[in-house]
């Protein structure tokens, strides 16, 4: 041609690497009517006759990719191509089998820390800088960040270990840079030694370094952002965010320079004494007064990611040794809206009893099922914006949230007929009817801008 060998090449390229099926996972799926009439074999698990004859259904390969990335995050290996290929994925038991095994590669056990860190937003403290303390450097905040990944995946693959020692565990997995910057003295190992090991004021999630430092301030602790970490994170308790004019109020402006008064002069200021005064505004009732304000006993760890009785005032002149104040109340254990409450001391006392309630096995099949396969399991969960606004493309119909329901009814189940196993649950995704069929979008489901 005109163009020669070379201009061919490039647009031959260039079509590629910006095809569909190059950038995306295809998951087109066959239709159900036309596997039904070739007489295709899906196994005894999936009934074609029984299925809506307009859905689509995943062929063995698109099958083998979707659980590959689910578990391992990246591509199928050639065992389970194998497997597709000799129409071994249609059965539960052949599916376990597959996903137990990809669960034990590199690549499955960190897939799963991975989400466990991600859920948690706790490589925030990465990006900390605490200029005033020599202790805290780079190789202690990766190994913070690294403490929440050993932590998960311990909880995860630790067998007859139920998820509720995520929060209630009296140990976290540290090595031996952390031991000494958490004070504990009868570690036995190097930096490359990651061992659950039993601390004596902290445990579980809420008392990891990563948690408190990603949430804090350069000079001091940040309960607040804590607090709404707990309940949106940990217990899918959606607040939504603060008002945007909030600093334009004079009451706002009182209290602030109140705070500063005391903080700048008298220096008696706790973190924890800060934030009440400075949220002590209509403004910031509705969700300060009952949602966020009374978990502030959690600040029992300070920015540093440090347990600690008693801490300094803040501000240029603040006074050694003030006591810090860990009782606490968890106004809501179902929703931020119901009156139940438990009270409790410090950090580890609230991971120990809130490790108790339902919202945390409900919180763990949410996040989970997203993190397995992009999509809320409820109306609940549905991605929203900053100010509160359903962000998901496309809403579920009647029927498809009837399905979901049943889906996470089936995971709730699983978890509990486990002893709570948090392995079990994630691993039961992958075998759920609905993330093998699929059904188009119509028009009256997407979201309208």
């Amino acid at each position: 041609t005109k163009y020669g060998a070379q201009v061919g090449s490039e647009v031959a390229l260039g079509a590629a690497i910006t095809s569909p099926q190059f950038l995306y996972r295809s998951e087109l799926g066959t239709k159900v009517s036309d596997a039904r009439n070739n007489a295709s074999n899906f196994g005894s698990q999936i009934n074609l006759q029984n299925l809506d004859q307009s859905a689509y259904i995943l062929d063995n390969y698109e099958y083998a990719t979707l659980l590959a990335f689910m578990y391992t995050g990246s591509t199928p290996d050639q065992t389970l191509m194998q497997a597709a290929k000799n129409n071994q994925l249609n059965s539960e038991s052949a599916v376990n089998s597959q996903i137990d095994r990809m669960l034990q590669t590199s690549r499955g056990r960190e897939h799963i820390t991975e989400f466990g860190a991600n859920w948690m937003r706790t490589d925030d403290a990465l990006k900390a800088r605490r200029p005033s303390n020599s202790e805290f450097t780079d190789d202690v905040k990766n190994d913070m960040a690294k403490e929440v990944r050993e932590l998960f995946g311990y909880v995860f693959f630790t067998a007859n270990t139920s998820f509720a020692q995520f929060y209630a565990a009296d140990y976290s997995v540290i090595n031996s840079r952390l031991a000494q910057y958490y004070g504990v003295n009868n570690f036995s190992g190097g930096t490359s030694d990651w061992k659950a090991t039993t601390l004596p004021n902290r445990g579980g999630i809420i008392g990891t370094g990563a948690f408190s430092v990603g949430n804090s301030q350069p000079d001091r602790s940040g309960p607040i952002k804590k607090a709404v970490d707990i309940r949106e994170l940990m217990l899918c308790h959606h607040i939504g965010a603060p008002p945007t004019d909030l600093n334009t109020t004079s009451k706002r402006e009182e209290l602030v320079k109140a705070a500063a008064q005391r903080e700048s002069v008298t220096g008696d200021l706790t973190t924890r004494e800060y934030y009440e005064i400075i949220t002590d505004d209509p403004g910031c009732a509705s969700c300060h007064e009952n949602r966020i304000n009374p978990l502030f006993g959690i600040d029992d760890i300070d920015h540093l990611g440090k347990f600690r009785t008693t801490m300094r005032g803040l501000g240029p002149n603040g006074q050694y040794n003030l006591p810090v104040n860990n009782f606490g109340e968890l106004i809501g254990l179902a929703s931020i809206d119901d009156t139940a409450t438990l009270t409790f001391q410090g950090s580890k006392d609230l991971g120990k009893k809130m490790s108790t309630l339902p919202a945390i096995s409900e919180c763990l099949a949410v996040n989970g099922f997203r993190w397995a396969t992009g999509m809320p399991l409820n109306s609940n969960s549905y991605s929203t914006l900053e100010g509160g606004q359903d962000n998901e493309p496309a809403k579920l119909t009647r029927t498809q949230e009837e399905s979901f329901a049943c889906a996470e009814k089936t995971l709730q189940d699983t978890y509990a007929a486990n002893n709570g196993s948090a392995k079990s649950l994630y691993r039961k995704i992958g075998t759920l009817d609905l993330v093998r069929l699929r059904k188009p979008i119509d028009s009256s489901q997407v979201k309208q801008n």
